[in-house]
């Protein structure tokens, strides 16, 4: 019959080490994917139904972002759009719904490589323009190969020109 002889001490502590190591190693890593991503804006639809977040990638290194929507009826989540390298600040865009919830616009002061007809009277710029029933994403960037929108189209949008926008 074998002898069992305990571990050395060396050894144990060596395992103990490791161990820790491996799981200080993996809680790091956790910290640092949380680090690089940031969400910079969430906007609420309407009807309580959909959540818009604009979540930069890295924001350090340069100005990548993603769009995501959620739906807070099942929880499902989809990634709608991920940005080309933009310089604008975080907080320089803001979301505006329709009033019934069927679409939204990113709107901002900083978007790079649009082209002036994307400008609204406020001075912003409508740079991406969703629509749920459709799904059609459309984007005002030269830089995307998505269609482009006109701002008269964003006729429920405060100043973009349409029946709502108008002067009265």
């Amino acid at each position: 019959m074998a002898e069992i002889r305990p571990l050395p001490l060396r050894r144990v502590a060596l395992v103990v080490l490791l161990l820790f190591l491996g799981f200080a190693a993996g809680q790091l890593t956790a910290r640092f994917e949380a680090w690089q991503h940031q969400v910079a804006l969430v906007s609420l639809s309407p009807d309580d139904r959909w959540q818009v977040r604009l979540v930069d990638h890295i924001p350090w290194v340069d100005r990548n972002f993603v769009i995501e929507l959620l739906d807070l009826s099942d929880h499902s989540a989809s990634r709608l759009f991920r940005s080309p390298d933009e310089d604008s600040p975080i907080g320089s865009e803001r979301i505006v719904w329709s009033p019934d919830s069927s679409k939204f616009v990113l709107i901002g002061r900083h978007f790079a490589d649009c082209p002036e007809s994307a400008r609204l009277p406020t001075g912003e710029i409508a740079y991406i323009l969703y629509d749920l029933k459709s799904r059609a994403l459309r984007c005002n960037s030269r830089s995307q190969t998505l269609p482009p929108f006109q701002v008269e189209e964003l006729d429920w949008l405060p100043g973009a020109g349409g029946p709502a926008g108008r002067k009265k």
